[in-house]
């Protein structure tokens, strides 16, 4: 199978022919083409050729950035970087990631896979990862590009809560690589940058995340279990309600057993942080 293509360099987008490259005017028609980087190609050089091709852009993608418009996103980019600003992101990672949804419990098990693209941005020499749904559009503009085509999806069974002897089985499906298209990049660039709305959308934002912090940290914590116990009782009732069946009379006696260990559990973590400022209500 033929490979085709589409070229990314400063001066806009390309393809090849017999080492010559020709300027693409109709970039639509090439969302398939696999892309290539010009080495030192940045952020803000996609920024230009997406602006170059704004109203195309702003219709075709507009499922990814939920009909934001473009122009809001660029005037952010293009803004001067702050000199106080010391961390500097070099690169940004498309990598592939999936999604493994059991199907049934009971019987022969069936499961459905999907896969997608995610941004990472990197530090050099720093192997922690970062999101840009939340940055400064004009701090991310000097970061270049890598891409990760390896993909594997692997799924992990811990067994049930209670079983104490139950051990991690992972399940392995497939492992290999696949190579992004021109519509990946983009389009996921794209809904990175607009996921939280305009610029003074994003502002109020992590305001509220700010507030909800310290909201958190003077109210009282509730441990996880007393989570988990709610929503298994809230399962119990809906599947009492269910017509009887094999993999009902199943399912109750697994959540049973679940509600039992969990209070169980709870009452174990009261007597240990008994001092501490925990809620153990549902």
């Amino acid at each position: 199978m033929m490979i085709d293509f589409i070229y990314l360099k400063k001066t806009g987008l390309y393809t090849r022919f017999a080492k010559k490259y020709s300027k693409i005017d109709q970039p639509i028609y090439y969302l398939h083409h696999t892309p290539v980087f010009e080495k030192g190609f940045t952020v803000l050089d996609l920024m230009k050729i997406l602006k170059e091709h704004e109203q195309e852009v702003d219709l075709i993608f507009m499922a990814y950035t939920q009909a934001f418009k473009l122009d809001f996103f660029y005037e952010e980019m293009v803004e001067p970087i702050k000199k106080d600003k010391s961390s500097k992101i070099n690169y940004l990672e498309f990598s592939w990631s999936g999604d493994i949804f059991k199907l049934n419990e009971f019987g022969k098990l069936r499961y459905e896979i999907s896969d997608y693209v995610e941004i990472t941005a990197k530090k050099n020499n720093d192997k922690e990862r970062y999101g840009i749904g939340l940055s400064d559009l004009n701090e991310i503009k000097d970061a270049t590009f890598k891409l990760d085509n390896s993909i594997e999806f692997k799924t992990t069974d811990y067994g049930e809560i209670w079983d104490k002897k139950a051990k991690p089985v992972t399940k392995f499906f497939f492992k290999g690589i696949k190579a992004f298209v021109f519509k990946d990049i983009v389009g996921t660039f794209l809904h990175e940058i607009t996921f939280y709305g305009y610029k003074e959308h994003k502002t109020k934002f992590i305001e509220s995340l700010e507030k909800s912090k310290d909201e958190s940290e003077q109210g009282r914590l509730t441990p996880h279990e007393v989570i988990l116990l709610k929503w298994s009782k809230e399962e119990l009732i809906e599947w009492q309600n269910k017509k009887d069946s094999k993999n009902k009379t199943l399912k109750i006696e697994k959540l049973e057993k679940e509600i039992k260990f969990l209070e169980i559990k709870i009452e174990e973590l009261k007597i240990k942080y008994k001092d501490k400022n925990y809620n153990f209500e549902d």
